[in-house]
């Protein structure tokens, strides 16, 4: 299997470039890129929504897409675009095509990226004749020297914790999260290339639910220090998110939204040592 090509779209966003890494060594990777391009990699540069750019590229036998626009008016039917591109490009070279989804698609409290993901993993359903789509609960990891990195809700929250004595958190903080290390997620990415797995939906996330505010606290014990939570009402943070483009009102209600995830659908693709939040949470840190 270290024989076979990979096209890691979107190799420069932050999950996109930690996968990069960790399968550099074992494959012959082409990670893309369309802006900011990382100095340390063999980069291709390639606008996803460009069909002539994609199938410029060459033959690989595997299609992972990372590929996302999280910001801008058209974001939605440009996601949409680019998902039905490089369907179309790894039915056309037989490439098996693997989608990394989000399982926001599960919340109860809707958006525009939600409902891009929703109508991506149908498209795909539909169209794709190989296809593996994987949706992650907050995944987090290590930063990276790259700039997308700070978009990482993780990496803003461990910020604010190591900066401020004081941290705004939305509403009462109970909401669940289950914080998936990326060295896991790239594990079942990797299963999903060496197993025979086809037309599959796999969520995971990290070995257990935490509350908001557990998390909050988690980081500040890694950090040495008491953080204070000033609970507000989440009609506050809309207001801000009107009158700043640091606050954005879809990662509000996200942020707010409770989410879990069902380790077992993997199950058949073997066992992950899935590492827990209060020992992965140093990586947050560099």
């Amino acid at each position: 299997m270290a024989n076979e090509r990979l096209l890691i779209l979107g190799g420069n966003s932050f999950l996109g470039l930690h996968l990069t890494r960790d399968l550099a060594t074992k494959y012959d990777t082409t990670p893309t890129y369309l802006t900011n391009k990382p100095s340390d990699l063999n980069f291709a540069r390639c606008n996803l929504l460009s069909k002539p750019d994609l199938h410029s590229l060459g033959q690989f036998d595997c299609v992972i897409q990372y590929s996302s626009i999280i910001a801008g008016s058209n974001k939605k039917q440009q996601n949409l675009e680019m998902v039905r591109n490089a369907v179309e490009y790894a039915n056309t070279t037989q490439a098996k095509y693997i989608y990394i989804s989000s399982s926001q698609v599960n919340f109860t409290i809707d958006s525009e990226y939600r409902q891009s993901k929703i109508e991506a993993e149908r498209l795909i359903q539909e169209h794709a004749e190989n296809f593996v789509i994987i949706r992650p609960s907050a995944p987090y990891g290590a930063p990276l020297p790259f700039a997308f990195t700070r978009q990482q809700p993780f990496h803003v929250l461990a910020n604010l914790v190591s900066r401020l004595p004081v941290v705004p958190v939305i509403g009462n903080g109970q909401y669940m999260r289950q914080p998936v290390h990326v060295t896991n997620l790239n594990a079942l990415v990797e299963k999903c290339l060496t197993a025979p797995t086809r037309n599959r939906v796999y969520e995971i996330g990290g070995p257990k639910q935490l509350t908001f505010n557990a998390i909050i606290d988690i980081i500040s014990m890694a950090r040495s220090k008491h953080t204070f939570k000033l609970h507000l009402p989440k009609f506050i943070f809309r207001i801000a998110s009107h009158m700043t483009n640091f606050i954005d009102a879809e990662l509000v209600n996200a942020v707010s939204s409770d989410e879990q995830s069902n380790n077992e659908t993997w199950q058949e693709l073997g066992n992950l040592d899935l590492i827990p939040f209060e020992q992965g949470v140093t990586d947050l840190f560099g």
